[in-house]
């Protein structure tokens, strides 16, 4: 009897504890679903954005309600009829020239005598091949000539003598006409033989592979011993003493290039990942349009003649040939807009974009009005822009997450001057033959 008192105390324990935890559970899951909501924030709260109708109310409301005054800094919309790019196109410096040297005739290369990386001036002999059997033409071909010329000596001196006879008719015209014959067909057969003399000559400096131009040596393709046919490939050269920036441009662009115009270029090089500043002057426009790319290519002349210019401490800095360079070509846009800070826009629905204008409100003070607007073009730290803006309207120019149209504001610090005008300096968009990208930091254009 006592063993089932005890049992039936620990089930009534239990059920107590269970009713205990079911209350708890209760009263947790009251206090969440009808806890408020107003401090709970969104993973969207930080951005900058524009507000919407119930947004609109509860933020003229609540100013109202305090009675306060939010201070904006502001700036002024001055319109214009486009704006100025700079496009920076990237290119490479090249030699005007390279070429792919061989023999124009079949034999053994006998020697090399240079190797990469070498300079030669123009004229320079480069290799040759095996002549021994071109000399031993030769100089059975001058023993001929030779031979010949003393058997013409010999028949022209005869023709005289005949000449002499026939006059004191002490020869008959026969005679004559075979002496005459003689020394004419001598004649020849020396001409010829001079002629073969010459072509062992020319085969002979065919043997030899001379610079064409001053040049560096940047491939040595084969060795001495190798048979070579006429046209392989011995070496490789490019140009020394003068480079040339050839770069892609959209065809666009290219319609407004000036020739003989200098740009600013930034070439890579200098050490340190330090760019070397130079010039150069526009020598051409090709008009072909390349299939792959969609540019035209651009060909401008250094002004640094040589292969150097002058680095960041004046010392000479050489200009490797296939060094990476960029040029700046600045073109005007017809758009009618106005330059404004990359603070005074906020993304709005649908992709949108939106600036905020101080516009003066009933009771004499100042409220904000919601403009939309199109980024045109975007730079680091400003955009031009275009939409519901007019000539001399004031834009908050930064804290748009603090806005909504309606709010009442006052201008705090007096900034209702226009943005600066483009300048070189400023923060400009890159291109490689193609139309300028905006910054990261920037609102792309829509």
């Amino acid at each position: 009897m006592s063993g089932g008192g005890g049992v039936e105390t620990e089930r009534w324990q239990r059920s107590g504890l269970g009713l205990v935890a079911l209350a708890l559970g209760g009263l947790f899951l009251f206090f969440f679903f009808f806890s408020p909501v107003s401090g709970r924030s969104g993973p969207g709260d930080g951005l900058a954005r524009t507000a919407g109708p119930g947004d609109e109310r509860g933020a003229a409301g609540a100013g109202g309600e305090a009675g306060g005054v939010l201070p904006v800094a502001t700036v002024r919309v001055e319109l214009r009829a486009g704006f100025e790019v700079d496009e920076r196109l990237a290119g490479r410096v090249v030699s005007p020239r390279r070429s792919a040297l061989g023999f124009e005739r079949a034999g053994r290369i006998a020697a090399i005598l240079v190797d990469d990386g070498e300079r030669v001036a123009a004229g320079a002999e480069l290799a040759r091949l095996d002549t021994r059997e071109l000399e031993a033409q030769r100089r059975e071909l001058a023993a001929r000539v030779a031979a010949r010329s003393a058997q013409l000596d010999l028949a022209r001196a005869t023709s005289g003598r005949q000449r002499e006879l026939r006059r004191a008719d002490y020869a008959s015209q026969q005679r004559l006409d075979e002496v005459v014959a003689n020394e004419k067909a001598l004649e020849a057969q020396v001409a010829a033989d001079r002629a073969s003399l010459e072509r062992v000559d020319v085969a002979l400096e065919l043997s030899r592979l001379r610079a064409p131009y001053a040049a560096e040596i940047t491939a040595r393709h084969v060795d001495e011993g190798t048979v070579a046919s006429p046209g392989l490939v011995v070496l490789s050269i490019v140009e020394t003493g003068v480079r040339e920036l050839r770069i892609g441009v959209p065809p666009e662009l290219a319609d407004e290039l000036e020739i003989g115009r200098r740009y600013a270029v930034e070439i890579d090089g200098g050490g340190e990942g330090r760019s070397l500043r130079t010039a150069a002057s526009l020598r051409r426009v090709i008009a072909t349009i390349d299939a792959a790319t969609r540019t035209q290519t651009a060909v401008l002349a250094l002004d640094d003649a040589e292969e150097s210019t002058r680095g960041a401490e004046g010392e000479r800095v050489p200009i490797a040939d296939g060094a990476l360079a960029r040029v700046r070509f600045a073109r005007e846009v017809a758009a009618p807009g106005a330059w404004v800070p990359i603070g005074a826009l906020a993304e709005a629905q649908r992709g949108t974009w939106a600036a905020f204008a101080v516009v003066p409100d009933e009771a004499g003070g100042e409220r904000v009005e919601r403009r939309q607007v199109e980024v045109l073009h975007a730079e680091s730290d400003r955009a031009y822009v275009r939409g519901t803006l007019r000539d001399g309207d004031l834009l908050v120019a930064d804290g748009l997450h603090r806005l909504a149209p309606g709010l009442r504001v006052r201008r705090s610090d007096g900034r209702d001057g226009p943005i600066a005008t483009p300048t070189a300096s400023s923060g400009s968009s890159t291109s490689s033959g193609s139309s300028a990208s905006p910054s990261a930091a920037a609102p792309a254009p829509r």
